[in-house]
């Protein structure tokens, strides 16, 4: 599978400044043993979030559409994998036929947060999994592990460009503000996530899958969890508590936790 392989691998950058281990993990995303052909495009930085990421998109199908690229990659300038991966995620799409496969990135705090997300109706009402929670979880899981459609992080991610969807497909966010206790307060459903619900909503049931098999460090100045060590939350206790759809011992286990966490 590897060899047949052309991954077309980019970094969409805010800047010209990169984190060492995002660096690492762009320039030696495979190994000598297992090597990847590997087609680097260059986007230019752009602080325009969505635009960065749809410079990258259009780049990687006008590669493909010149028959340089069959599997597109990403690696946010800031998301350090803890060795290589390339061959890994190619293997995890063969085995499971999956449209998407994204590693699980931690939050840049202790809570143990991560960026992957269920969505259990309309883009707005979503939780996050907890670093604890995917340990607990298969290595690759998909929506049938977690009772909801699955919402992937593009901080370190692969598909395979051959598939019909690509084309019919952008990076956009959704911004409203919201009423709450009387005051107004900003909501925002990112493009990543945005960027599974529409494929939930063009394929029906996309073969989304996280995996926890390349640990990552989401680098930055607070104090982290990396991906393969729990925090302090056990699950997302701000949306389960706001909207009361857990059960009422999860509830109380999360009114707890939150209440040590800002102790």
């Amino acid at each position: 599978m590897t060899s047949e392989a052309i991954v077309a691998l980019v970094m969409p950058r805010r800047s010209n400044s990169v984190s060492f281990g995002a660096a690492r993990g762009y320039f030696w995303p495979a190994s000598t043993d297992n090597p990847v052909r590997i087609n680097y495009l260059d986007t230019k930085p752009s602080t325009l979030l969505n635009h960065s990421f749809n410079r990258c998109w259009a780049a990687a199908l006008n590669a493909r559409d010149r028959g340089r690229a069959t599997h597109f990659a990403m690696i946010h300038d800031d998301v350090c994998p803890n060795g290589v991966w390339v061959a890994e995620f190619l293997e995890i799409l063969a085995e499971r036929d999956a449209d998407i496969v994204s590693a699980i990135v931690p939050i840049k705090d202790e809570r143990g947060l991560t960026s992957t997300a269920v969505c259990y109706g309309d883009p707005w009402t979503v939780r996050r999994i907890t670093v604890k929670e995917s340990l607990e979880l298969p290595e690759t899981f998909g929506s049938e592990d977690v009772g909801g459609r699955l919402l992937a992080n593009t901080g370190l991610w692969m598909c395979d460009l051959r598939k019909p969807w690509c084309d019919n497909i952008t990076f956009n966010s959704l911004e409203r503000i919201r009423v709450r206790d009387g005051k107004k307060e900003p909501q925002v459903v990112p493009e990543d996530w945005l960027f599974s619900f529409r494929l939930h909503e063009i394929l029906g049931s996309p073969r989304i899958y996280a995996t926890r098999k390349i640990p990552v460090f989401h680098d930055g100045q607070s104090v982290q969890v990396p991906s393969d060590e729990a925090g302090l939350w056990n699950t997302d206790c701000e949306y389960w508590t706001e909207t009361g759809l857990a059960p009422t011992s999860l509830v109380r286990e999360c009114k707890v936790v939150m209440q040590e966490a800002a102790a």
